[in-house]
């Protein structure tokens, strides 16, 4: 344990006070013009009195008097103070009701503290001070012997002070930085005895309420056993932890207490069966551990082997009369009747139990899990098909599932989904075409959702020089099945095809104008009004849905009659893909499940469109405005 963490702890809220001027000055005259509490009678008065105070204090009250439910409150005195007699009556801090916050008093030489403390009570942290209250911090004088302070010299406080403070600032972080835990005990990383206590030391006092109780896999430290493996760098008989091994979570209770006058919180645990021979044991530090200001400390992760411990025979007698020894959580397999029997279903569970934290974090609560390749567990997943043994995913939980395969999930016991489970397509935002250039871009192809195809990405801007078939929409991509399929060559042609650009010539003498024939007689032309059709849907088990234009009948002049050439043709939907019957190969053996995981097509794209795409200048008949890009 490092000395110098506790004593850096200890004296950061004064450096805080410090560094924003609120420490008062010293001993003044009798009038207090200096700004002390208790002030001297004169300045070179030797007299026992209060010379600074990280609230401010004067003669008059507090320059501060909204405190956090944390805030530690340090007085500086003018003599060493007799340390017997600080307590609640001497420096009172109490409510209108009497009630006292929790904490305790330090005293060093001619320094007081008042350190708020953190209690778990029935499950419910408190912080000292309770938010909303307001607090009479009082300082009696000598005139009376039994509540007055006095210094090792016997001398009584000169002066009185009184100030009111109110709780309104929550809970604030004292050393403005997320919670840190380092491993202090054991002290060695390998050859640990099988019974030795895990102790994890944190920089700063976090909250111990979710510390209750045995360890689990969502315990806020998290002690995991792992296999072990030669390390393939160093001496014969090294061992280092085996990442592709299933973890189990360590039995144990996890007690958590801050260290008085250190301003830190010790969490430790003793194994309550102990460690096996020559593990892995990992602890690790996840988000759930929180400092008061309720900032999450950053998941890391320690580990140490254990020692090597001789094998003991024993014997262990089942007889499955009953499934009293079954955890059902974990497993729906059949266990009673004189036999036990594996699930049917639900996969390997070699994956361990799900945590969604095995994704990417995105948002408080949101994961994405990628289906080509992740590591759950400690294992690599490829393939989008995940074994657990059970899955639970709370209310306020996303996991969103990208990748080019479909996401299966096996679960052998229990499974819980209050939360949502997305395979969503990419969403594109609003697309507005420039017309500044021949080089406009189209809108690229929308990604699709696991194991769905993307779509069709636009045609390119057309430059008013012909046709050109990059000026059409691309059709979206097929369906991706694999070869193994039953119906595999069934695939083709299921994405939507992509509109064609519009007019077909290409060029800016075919484009119509609106108000061409305005109220006072022809109007030089402003707008092309041509427009392309949408792309075709993307097909799957029954044909995708066509791409044309809808138009106003009325049009934009309500006396214009709808011209059908300002319309580009209707786009195709992509094939269907019939499933029909599900035939299992034998040579793959491919069950239902990979039957049916296929994902769908992608649709079309537009085509470039001379729509509201420029201006011919009257000053210039043969400048060219490009097209807008699909």
């Amino acid at each position: 344990m490092t000395p110098l963490i506790p004593m850096f702890k200890r004296y950061l809220s004064a450096l805080v006070f410090v560094a924003l001027g609120l420490l008062g000055s010293a001993c003044g005259n009798s009038q207090g013009v200096d700004g002390n509490g208790a002030a001297c009678a004169q300045s070179n008065d030797s007299s026992f009195c209060l010379t600074g105070c990280s609230l401010g204090c004067t003669t008059t009250g507090c320059a501060i008097t909204d405190i956090s439910s944390n805030l530690p409150i340090t007085m500086t005195f003018s003599q060493a103070v007799n340390p017997a007699l600080v307590n609640f009556s001497t420096i009172s801090i109490q409510t209108a009701s009497g009630r006292v916050p929790e904490g305790r008093f330090e005293v060093s030489g001619n320094v007081v503290e008042f350190i708020p403390e953190i209690r778990v009570k029935g499950g419910v942290t408190t912080y000292g001070f309770v938010a909303g209250e307001t607090y009479l911090l009082t300082l009696p004088d000598g005139s009376d012997s039994s509540t007055t302070l006095r210094s090792v010299k016997g001398d009584a406080l000169s002066g009185s002070l009184s100030c009111s403070l109110r709780v309104t600032r929550g809970i604030v972080d004292l050393d403005q930085a997320p919670p840190v835990g380092h491993l202090v005990s054991p002290t060695t990383s390998t050859g640990v005895d099988s019974d030795a206590i895990v102790v994890v030391e944190f920089t700063e006092i976090i909250d111990t309420a979710p510390f209750r109780g045995g360890t689990t896999e969502s315990s806020p430290i998290q002690y995991l056993v792992r296999g072990t493996v030669q390390d393939p760098f160093g001496a014969p008989g090294e061992l280092i932890c085996d990442p592709n091994s299933a973890p189990l979570t360590l039995p144990g209770v996890p007690v958590a207490e801050n260290l008085p006058g250190q301003n830190i919180t010790v969490v430790s645990m003793r194994p309550t069966l102990g460690y096996p021979s020559l593990s892995c044991i990992e602890v690790v530090i996840t988000g759930e551990v929180r400092d008061l200001a309720g900032n999450p400390a950053a998941r890391e992760t320690m580990s140490f082997i254990t020692e090597f411990l001789p094998p003991v025979k024993g014997e262990v007698a089942e007889f499955f009369f009953d499934n009293s020894k079954l955890d059902k959580t974990v497993s729906t397999g059949q266990w009673g009747g004189g036999r036990a029997l594996a699930p049917a279903l639900g996969g390997t569970g070699a994956l361990g139990k799900f945590n969604i934290q095995d994704g990417i974090k995105r948002a408080p609560g949101q994961y994405e899990w990628n289906t080509d390749s992740m590591i759950v567990g400690g294992k690599t997943v490829t393939g989008g098909v995940f074994d657990f043994t059970s899955f639970e995913l709370g209310a306020a939980q996303i996991i969103d599932f990208v990748g080019s395969n479909p996401a299966v999930i096996n679960v052998q016991g229990s499974a819980v989904i209050e939360g949502r489970i997305r395979s969503n397509g990419q969403s594109q935002p609003y697309f507005l075409g420039g017309s500044s250039s021949s080089k406009n871009a189209p809108q690229p192809g929308a990604l699709g959702g696991a194991g769905g195809a993307a779509g069709g990405s636009g045609g390119w801007s057309a430059d008013n020089l012909g046709p050109n078939p990059l000026f059409n929409g691309s059709t979206g991509s097929d369906m991706t099945v694999p070869n193994s399929h039953a119906y595999s060559d069934q695939h083709l042609d299921t994405g939507g095809r992509g509109s064609v650009f519009w007019p077909a010539s290409g060029i800016e003498a075919d484009y119509a104008a609106f108000d061409a024939d305005g109220p006072t007689g022809p109007q030089p032309p402003l707008f092309g009004d041509r427009v392309t059709a949408g792309g075709g849907g993307g097909g799957y088990t029954s044909r995708g849905s066509g791409g044309r234009v809808t138009q106003n009948t009325t049009d934009v002049d309500p006396n214009r009659t709808p011209d059908p050439t300002r319309s580009g043709p209707p786009t195709t939907g992509g094939l269907a893909f019939d499933l029909g019957a599900f035939i299992p190969l034998t040579s793959g053996g491919n069950s239902s499940l990979d039957f049916y995981s296929i994902g769908g097509s992608g649709g079309g794209g537009g085509g470039s469109h001379s729509h509201m795409s420029g201006r011919r200048r009257p000053t210039d008949p043969q400048g060219r405005d490009d097209w807008i890009p699909g």
